[in-house]
């Protein structure tokens, strides 16, 4: 049985969408012990009191007793690759989200392995690289064609910003831009249950203002490259 939860994929996986719930029955403050929220039902609040049937109180029974032993020992981290490992929705969301994994915890002056592309010592170089070709041969162009174009010029500055002493600071934090953009302008649209008309709508303006924003980042990581490496070099090329 299918509980009716609103949810949509965003950035770090399948969110709960709050603003399409009724907030009278919980709060959420700070967590104590992980980054984020936890939610608490408001005091003297019973389960009799909501207007569901049996059969989808057993079901949510059902889903907490699997979530609680499936992930109730695992660190936020872990719940997260939980979720792109079995849940993504193809594979250039799986993809994205090893690079972005594999960037947040690498020393970038050593060498590293990465399982999740290739088997065996790389350079960060080399993982990127490998990264890029996959992202590009995956990305579903039918599916997302709002941000394709945009996808194009961001997969070339990469590939440009690995040229000549690399800053994969930079790389990491060219990476999330995309990653958000992708996340407002596509993913949320494409990969959602259950959210109500007005949040769409909603959406789909903030769609058209995360789209201009990425591609003026994207035009001034790219001016800058064009002036720090000069007119004559490859990496003047390789953007065109």
């Amino acid at each position: 049985m299918e509980i009716e939860l609103p949810r949509y994929w965003y950035i770090y996986g399948e969110a709960l969408d709050e603003h399409a719930l009724n907030g009278d029955f919980y709060h959420a403050p700070a967590a104590k012990y992980w980054n984020g929220q936890e939610y608490i039902p408001v005091n003297g609040l019973s389960e009799w009191e909501f207007a569901a049937s049996a059969s989808t109180k057993a079901a949510i029974d059902d889903a907490i007793d699997w979530t609680v032993e499936q992930l109730g020992q695992k660190n936020t981290d872990e719940i997260t690759q939980f979720q792109f490992d079995h849940l993504a929705p193809n594979e250039f969301i799986r993809t994205l989200d090893a690079l972005r994994r594999w960037l947040d915890r690498t020393d970038y002056n050593q060498q590293s392995t990465l399982g999740d592309f290739e088997p065996g010592l790389k350079s960060t170089r080399r993982v990127v690289e490998t990264a890029l070709d996959r992202l590009e041969a995956t990305y579903p162009a039918d599916d997302y064609p709002e941000l394709y174009k945009l996808f194009l010029q961001w997969h070339r500055t990469v590939k440009a910003l690995l040229e000549h002493d690399p800053d994969y600071a930079v790389v990491a934090e060219f990476l999330d831009s995309f990653i958000n953009a992708l996340s407002r302008v596509e993913l949320r649209f494409h990969h959602c249950q259950y959210i109500p008309d007005e949040r769409i709508r909603a959406w789909e303006a903030d769609r058209i203002e995360a789209k201009e924003m990425f591609r003026n980042t994207l035009r001034k990581r790219r001016m800058s490259l064009l002036d720090t490496n000069g007119e004559t070099s490859q990496s003047t090329v390789s953007l065109k």
